[in-house]
């Protein structure tokens, strides 16, 4: 009897560790299950997070050049105003300086319609003297004579005082001396062609408005070339780029009566003319 009773208490045991441990079973199978589940949970929430992240970099790639564009084009586009409005600045002062121009001319030829015939011997008379009297006081400044060679006609003309009633020839040596003087002296690099030789109609105003202009542009390129043909033609290259100067004499020109044309400007090169006639 008591072997049975141990028996079945044994089978008892062994039917009670059976349960427990099918039990420990079923909850290690719901733990792996759970395990696995958390571990896709984890994988797809990381999978997620990638793709925003990718597709915030690339978000951010797309507005990073949509700015530099942007900045590129505006920076473009401030330069051109720039320019633009450096042209029309320029541009408005050349049109101030040309109204003024035509301002002075025509007050000039509204005096001289006003004004009454005055007598043409004395006044031909006074302007010789005068003539004489210019002349005399640029030779004292100028270096060593020298002789000018007329292009057009082969022509020479002589030494001062040689033919003082030829006023075209005598213009042209001042000329020639004078750019002489200004590479003596001032060491600007002139250059001077005397193609062909005139008579102005007021040589005294002539004569002093080319030299006040010379000695303006002289003061702002670094070389000068001047022509003489049927008018004064003077370039002035390697210019600083101030014009101040240049406006003044040209305004002192005009106030003369001296028939000056506009400051024409192209890069470094700045071009003006002197014609003979009087306004």
């Amino acid at each position: 009897m008591w072997f049975g009773r141990a028996r079945r208490e044994a089978e008892q045991q062994l039917e009670a560790f059976r349960r427990e441990h099918h039990a420990l079973t079923e909850r290690c199978s719901r733990a792996e299950a759970a395990v696995e589940a958390a571990q896709a949970q984890l994988a797809s929430a990381s999978a997620e997070r990638a793709a925003e992240r990718d597709a915030a970099q690339s978000q951010l790639a797309t507005l990073t050049r949509e700015r530099d564009a942007a900045r590129t084009a505006a920076e473009v586009q401030v330069h051109e105003i720039g320019t633009d409005l450096d042209k029309a600045t320029s541009r408005l002062a050349e049109l101030t300086s040309e109204r003024d121009d035509l301002r002075s001319r025509l007050d000039r030829a509204s005096a001289a319609a006003a004004a009454p015939a005055a007598g043409s011997s004395g006044s031909s008379a006074v302007d010789d003297a005068t003539w004489d009297l210019l002349l005399a006081d640029l030779t004292r400044r100028w270096p060593v004579p020298v002789t000018v060679t007329v292009a057009s006609a082969g022509e020479t003309v002589g030494e001062a005082g040689t033919a003082a009633s030829a006023v075209p020839d005598q213009l042209a040596e001042a000329f020639v001396r004078e750019l002489e003087r200004l590479r003596e002296e001032v060491g600007v690099d002139a250059e001077i062609t005397v193609v062909d030789t005139f008579a102005p109609a007021r040589p005294v105003v002539f004569l002093l408005a080319a030299l006040d202009l010379l000695g303006a542009l002289t003061s702002t390129c670094q070389r000068v070339v001047v022509k003489l043909e049927d008018q004064l033609d003077m370039v002035g290259q390697d210019w600083e780029g101030r014009r101040d100067e240049l406006d003044v004499a040209r305004s002192r020109a005009l106030a003369a009566g001296a028939d000056v044309g506009p400051l024409e400007i192209d890069g470094d090169h700045i071009h003006l003319t002197l014609n003979p006639t009087a306004l």
